[in-house]
Parts: structure tokens; C-alpha cells; sequence
């Protein structure tokens, strides 16, 4: 595939991580406010890598749906992730104790935010639009990789 294509997805993978952090910054506003910026600046790269496993992403609709399901989750952890550094950064969640355990601090985080698509109903909205974010880029990959050289 030609260089400038595999960019142009890459960078439309970036793109989409960015969409995908203006979703999580409405749907976890005010309760993470401090914090969720950790994981608005590592968005363009979680979407970078969503977007790589999405030029894997399956035929047949039961394996899509699953899919992006586990696609949806992982991407939400390091988005977790990213909101748990920022938290050791700020101190939002400070308290004696447990915070002398970075990594606790940070899975703290990344659980919230796991917890908080399960249960609040969320997960309704965001699988959806998990899968149809895979289907456009697996179809950008495929765009890109029909116009390498035979």
C-alpha cells in the first residue's frame, strides 16, 4: 500500500479517537472533570490503534459485533488508563493511603470507567457506534490497500 494511504488512515484513525474523547468528555462530565483530559490526550493514539485492528476486522456479524465489543472495552481501559495518570498528575482523588500505589490509583481509574459504560446503560449507545467505527475504517483500510502497485 502506498505510503500516503496507510497515513491517511492512520491519521483518520487519530481523528476518530479524538470523536470518540468528545463522546467520553459528554458522557463523564462533571463526575471526571478534572481528570478525563489524561484520556482526551491519549485519544488520538488509542485511535490509532483501534484503527490497526481494524484493518482485522472480521466477516460474518456475530464475529464484528464481538468484535468491536472487545475493541470498545479495550479502548475504554486505556482511556481509563489515561485518566488515572492524570489523576496521580492532579491529585482530583487524593486521600491517605492508597495513593501511595500509583498503579492502584491508575486502575482505580481505569475500573471506573469500565464500570461506569456497563452499568449505566451506556454501552447501548457506545457498541453501536463501536462497530460502525470499525466497518468505516476496515473500509479505508481497504481503499488503501486497493490502490497499492500489482
Amino acid at each position: 500500500m502506498p505510503l500516503s494511504d496507510h497515513r491517511q488512515v492512520i491519521l483518520l484513525s487519530a481523528a476518530s479517537g479524538t470523536v470518540w474523547a468528545g463522546i467520553a468528555v459528554l458522557l463523564g462530565w462533571p463526575m471526571f472533570s478534572g481528570i478525563v483530559w489524561g484520556g482526551v490526550a491519549v485519544a488520538p493514539l488509542i485511535g490509532v490503534l483501534v484503527g490497526c485492528g481494524a484493518a482485522r476486522f472480521p466477516t460474518g456479524l456475530l464475529p464484528r459485533a464481538l468484535f468491536s465489543l472487545l475493541s470498545l472495552y479495550v479502548a475504554a481501559a486505556l482511556f481509563g488508563a489515561g485518566m488515572g495518570a492524570a489523576d496521580l498528575l492532579v491529585g482530583q482523588n487524593s486521600g491517605p493511603g492508597w495513593r501511595t500505589i500509583p498503579s492502584a490509583v491508575i486502575l482505580q481509574n481505569v475500573a471506573a470507567t469500565l464500570w461506569g459504560i456497563t452499568f449505566t446503560g451506556y454501552l447501548f449507545l457506545l457498541w453501536p457506534l463501536s462497530y460502525a467505527n470499525h466497518h468505516l475504517l476496515s473500509q479505508a483500510w481497504g481503499a488503501a490497500k486497493s490502490h497499492q502497485p500489482a
